[in-house]
């Protein structure tokens, strides 16, 4: 089947969660036989994508097609003027470039789009109006509850302020992705009620992230009593960072002198990381390419997320590594009990804390059985269908 797998930015190189979860999907997605062109929106404020890049992503996904993001006085003027039927987020793409890529992807005749980024809607609506195909959606988390969370959780005025200006119709848009689609693949199962309430009429199915999980080096040094990885320019990791350290952490150091933390991320603030500088025994290592290089150089592994909606990225990747695990609740919203099985969980930093207690006299232990529910296998089952949701799409209107 030919797919047109339609994203926000290119997915490479995947430093964060997020960009590792596209860039896994688009290449499980081949792996099982498709033939994939990637759409990535090109920003105008940013540098050209290094060409090396795009070779990469077309090496192991398929095709890539660059749409460019429109800009402009005039169209900052439109977007304010139409942010309360449109949010901040939502992509608007140059009518060149759209033409342009309309006409790239017409030659490729796809099936079905594949919209894993619900801000480039208003592109995929007009994709699938010239193209008279269905759409599928990929729902990482109920959106417009999380741009909330994101903005009751970020510090200081402008950064609240522009959360909450991103959050400002999100849920309409949310909305008419849903309608507009024929499937939903959402990545928790505690979402699929909501979809299955809100969406009747379209088909709704648990889809977790693709995780290919490679050997890891059991020779590699560890050099830390815990570590975390995740984006540090994300408010609800630093809300949880900050939990960690002012509450947790003194309590680790008054029982374990010389207790030491790994924190690794991806643009982190001067400010955070001056605050990690003066906490003693205290590591930040920037922009890691490798999770390996900050999960497998710990004795256990940490994910103190306080808020958030979806499911935790980092938590399937802690999985790869066969350590002891402490999470909050929240760490572990969305996964089957199989899953929440291999973590241990507090949900106060006096819980946590005794559990690190616990994790730090703990051996290895193997996550295998956990791991399998992110294989290709699971994947390749619930993707088998994909082919029935495009049957017949040429006959679908689209206004």
């Amino acid at each position: 089947m030919r797919i047109a797998y339609v994203c926000g930015r290119l997915p490479y190189p995947p430093v964060t969660g997020g960009q590792r979860d596209t860039f896994n999907r688009g290449r499980e997605l081949r792996q099982l036989g498709h033939d994939i062109v990637l759409i990535a929106v090109r920003k105008g404020d940013e540098p050209e994508p290094d060409p090396a890049w795009i070779a990469a992503v077309e090496r192991e996904i398929g095709r890539v097609v660059l749409v460019d993001e429109a800009r402009g006085l005039a169209e900052k003027i439109r977007k304010i003027a139409n942010l309360w039927r449109s949010p901040l987020l939502a992509v608007a793409i140059d009518r060149t470039s759209l033409r342009k890529s309309i006409d790239e992807l017409r030659a490729f005749s796809p099936n079905v789009i594949w919209m894993d980024y619900i801000f480039m809607l208003p592109f995929v609506q007009q994709l699938a109006a010239s193209l008279c195909i269905r759409v599928a959606m990929r729902s990482h988390n109920i959106e417009h509850r999380y741009r909330r969370v994101v903005a009751r959780a970020s510090h200081g005025l402008k950064s609240s302020g522009m959360a909450w200006l991103r959050s400002v119709s999100v849920r309409t848009l949310e909305f008419r992705a849903a309608r507009l689609s024929s499937a939903i693949y959402d990545i928790s199962v505690s979402d699929m009620p909501f979809w299955e309430e809100k969406a009747p009429g379209r088909v709704v199915r648990w889809l977790p992230p693709v995780f290919s999980f490679p050997p890891v080096d059991e020779k590699r040094a560890i050099t830390h009593d815990v570590a975390f990885l995740g984006s540090l320019a994300t408010s609800t990791n630093i809300e949880g960072l900050i939990w960690f350290f002012d509450h947790v952490h003194p309590v680790m150091v008054a029982r374990h002198p010389g207790f030491s933390v790994l924190i690794g991320g991806s643009r982190p603030s001067e400010a955070f990381a001056r605050k990690l500088r003066a906490i003693p025994d205290v590591e930040l290592r920037r922009d890691v390419t490798d999770p390996a290089e900050v999960w497998a150089a710990a004795k256990v592994l940490i994910n103190p997320v306080l808020s958030g909606e979806g499911v935790n990225i980092k938590a399937i990747e802690m999985l790869g590594f066969d350590r002891p695990m402490v999470t909050t609740p929240l760490g572990v919203r969305g996964f089957p009990p199989v899953v929440c099985n291999a973590f241990l969980i507090g949900d106060t930093a006096q819980a946590f804390a005794d559990l690190l207690d616990e994790a730090l006299k703990r051996p290895a232990i193997a996550h295998a059985r956990a791991r399998d529910e992110f294989g290709i296998h699971r994947f390749g089952a619930v993707i088998g269908e994909l082919g029935e949701v495009a049957m017949d799409g040429n006959k679908r209107s689209f206004g």
